[in-house]
């Protein structure tokens, strides 16, 4: 939906329309609608639950979060002390 949005904007900011979209993976419940576009075609779709910082229950058990994937070098940036740490899955 992000990456979407900003893509969408940029097009639009050039002087195209955008009338459809093709993602590999709907993860954030997107529809055509929300995205202001005629159409919108996944490959796949995944639903998960996504929690705020302090409500996370992983966090609450102290596991580690990842920092190279998502949200986590900022996490890491703003919580340097967590006491579950951080690992790295891509290098």
């Amino acid at each position: 939906g992000g990456s979407v949005e900003r893509v969408k904007e940029q097009v639009e900011r050039h002087g195209g329309v955008v009338i459809g979209v093709t993602v590999m993976c709907n993860r954030g419940k997107a529809t055509a609608e929300s995205l202001g576009v005629d159409c919108l075609e996944a490959h796949s779709t995944v639903s998960f639950e996504a929690f705020k910082a302090n409500e996370c229950p992983l966090c609450a058990e102290g596991r580690p979060i990842v920092e190279d994937i998502g949200h986590g070098a900022s996490y890491k940036k703003e919580h340097p002390d967590y006491v579950g740490g951080y690992v790295k899955l891509l290098g």
